[in-house]
């Protein structure tokens, strides 16, 4: 019995040993590096009014935002499983001009305004905008992926509008039957604005840390901005961002 004891007190317990699977590239941190087109989100409409010859005139800026390049990057990092939270930062610059119609009245006839229209430059659209994302990946045959995201977007817009006509009776010339379209002045604003975003990541990993992907991402955000002396003109931006480039993970 003492021997039996002590052979099996000689014994040492089987080791425990808790194995985790390795992780693999992918599983933490992405980051990604885009070019494309971004497709604005509505045109540019603003309309002023103003006095002049003791009556109310009116000027119209019609601008449509273009579709221009737009240059994206960003990271994304695994919190549990498959989901990751990220964050992009994208910038887009439209420099194209507006066009203007002005109803402005007539010094010798009351109620008898003429109309002018032409062409402004200074009203080009800037916009900066960081993207928070929530995603999850989507593991696909043959080395693809797929992301689906959501998340708010945080937008610094720079937008040009039209203050007023530079217009004399001095300017003018008898029996002010017609106008010709006169110099105007223009004035940039610069905001905030609060958003959202969503879309999809694409991605095909050619090796175990480098790949190239597609981007598809839909945001937008509004807000009033007012020019010095005129009225609120709602202003919107974003779009929709379509485009692609690199992938690397780790």
């Amino acid at each position: 019995m003492l021997a039996a004891g002590i052979v099996a007190l000689s014994i040492p317990a089987r080791a425990q040993v808790v194995r985790r699977a390795p992780s693999t590239p992918g599983d933490r941190i992405r980051l990604t590096l885009n070019g494309g087109e971004q497709s604005s989100a509505a045109p540019l409409k603003e309309t002023q009014t103003f006095q002049q010859y003791f009556e109310q005139g009116t000027l119209t800026l019609e601008r449509k935002v273009t579709n221009r390049p737009f240059f994206d990057g960003g990271g994304a990092f695994r919190i549990v499983k498959q989901l990751h939270v990220g964050v992009s930062f994208s910038s887009f610059k439209d420099t194209r001009s507006g066009t203007l119609t002005a109803e402005v009245p007539n010094p010798l006839r009351f109620t008898q305004p003429r109309t002018t229209t032409g062409t402004v430059s200074g009203v080009e659209r800037k916009e900066n905008a960081v993207h928070i994302e929530l995603s999850w990946r989507v593991k696909a045959a043959g080395g693809l992926e797929f992301m689906p995201f959501a998340g708010p977007s945080f937008f610094q817009t720079e937008q040009g509008l039209v203050t007023k006509l530079n217009l004399t009776l001095a300017n003018e010339v008898y029996p002010y039957d017609t106008l010709a379209f006169p110099s105007v002045s223009t004035e940039t604003i610069k905001d905030k604005m609060n958003g959202y975003n969503a879309g999809v990541d694409m991605a095909w990993m050619f090796s175990r840390h480098i790949g190239l992907g597609a981007l598809i991402r839909y945001s937008h955000g509004t807000k009033d901005f007012t020019p010095t002396g005129g009225q609120a003109v709602k202003i919107e931006v974003g779009g929709l961002h379509a485009g692609g480039g690199l992938r690397v993970v780790f």
